[in-house]
């Protein structure tokens, strides 16, 4: 079994006591903790436990390219989840210029 990096913050080894840091623990309280909120491909989120589902319209603005517009929806899906205190997020495009966004937590 796999597990993610994200939901392990050390790993000791009995044999010789060394203890190693994979990952710190990240806790986001505000809307203004966007930033530090990861948005993770869904296999990457086993061992990190499903908080919730949300579903939304994808940004489309008239004259963007793709990439600008999927940056803008990423920052809006990252701002609704550090709202919440998720610090990790999922999203899922769908054709229909719709999107969701699983959100995880420790």
């Amino acid at each position: 079994i796999k597990i993610s990096k994200h939901a392990v913050s050390s790993i000791t080894n009995k044999q010789t006591k060394l203890t190693q840091k994979i990952s710190d623990k990240v806790i986001v309280d505000s809307k203004d903790d966007y930033k530090m909120v990861t948005v993770l491909p869904q296999e990457k989120t086993i061992g990190l436990k499903q908080a919730a589902s949300f579903t939304g319209v994808s940004t489309r603005t008239k004259g963007e390219p793709p990439i600008a517009n999927q940056k803008q929806t990423a920052m809006r899906i990252k701002t609704k989840s550090a709202s919440n205190g998720y610090p990790f997020v999922s999203i899922i495009e769908k054709a229909n210029g719709k999107y969701e966004a699983v959100a995880y937590v420790y």
